[in-house]
């Protein structure tokens, strides 16, 4: 995954795949994506068709299963708030600790990316009212694990993986260095695939909540690099 980004020094200019033009274009695609099927929700209520069917077969998938506890743990808003605050002071004091990373303007980048991951993944609770779609329930068959309060569209867990775990994986390489950074995207990228999974396991939410979850982090992931950069000066 490249820099969502061009910043000014030759070694970002090399990594970089998305200008801020491209990343609004992106936002909007996966916004209107999003809201075309947040409306449809809205319209048709949860589940949508193929739902049932769908959550089924993750509850049966004994990998999912395996990984739900940690992975839905990584979901939590604590857990996040975390590791942004960990990234956020490796980015004050990392060069200080001679830990090598990207220039003073890279750096500034991702702590102001991050900072807007976190205030943007406030925008499921909004999502959810406008929706109102129901969670999975006992009724239909399905495991579920605990009572999950509120309504289920779009999962906030997951949007909330997708914008904070995948800001951090683009920014990674400025904040810890490219190798170090190469393993963060890693175990980024599984945190945001195997959050869905995790989700539906538990009982939580239907399949296209998850659905709903992964347009509106994407999208909220492209407005958190966008506002990163513009945030901290770069062009």
């Amino acid at each position: 995954m490249g820099n969502l980004g061009r910043v000014g020094s030759p070694s970002a200019r090399r990594t970089v795949t998305f200008d801020n033009e491209r990343l609004l274009k992106l936002a909007t695609f996966f916004g209107s994506a999003a809201l075309i099927l947040t409306l449809f929700v809205a319209w048709h209520g949860s589940p949508l068709p193929g739902d049932l069917g769908a959550i089924r077969a993750v509850q049966d998938w004994t990998f999912a299963r395996r990984f739900e506890g940690v992975v839905n743990a990584l979901g939590r808003f604590e857990m996040q708030l975390l590791v942004a605050l960990v990234c956020l002071a490796l980015v004050a004091f990392g060069p200080r600790l001679n830990v090598h990373a990207g220039s003073s303007a890279e750096r500034t980048v991702a702590a102001w990316s991050l900072i807007a991951a976190l205030g943007l993944r406030f925008i499921a609770s909004p999502l959810k009212s406008m929706a109102q779609g129901e969670r999975p329930s006992s009724a239909y068959d399905l495991r579920i694990t605990q009572h999950f309060p509120g309504y289920g569209f779009p999962s906030g867990h997951v949007l909330g993986d997708v914008v904070i775990f995948g800001t951090l994986a683009v920014v990674a390489p400025a904040i810890v260095g490219r190798t170090a950074g190469a393993a963060a995207r890693v175990f980024c990228l599984a945190a945001i695939v195997l959050a869905g999974p995790a989700r539906m396991t538990v009982g939580a939410h239907w399949p296209s909540d998850v659905a709903g979850g992964y347009l509106w982090g994407a999208c909220a992931l492209c407005v958190a690099i966008f506002l990163g950069r513009r945030l901290s000066g770069s062009r």
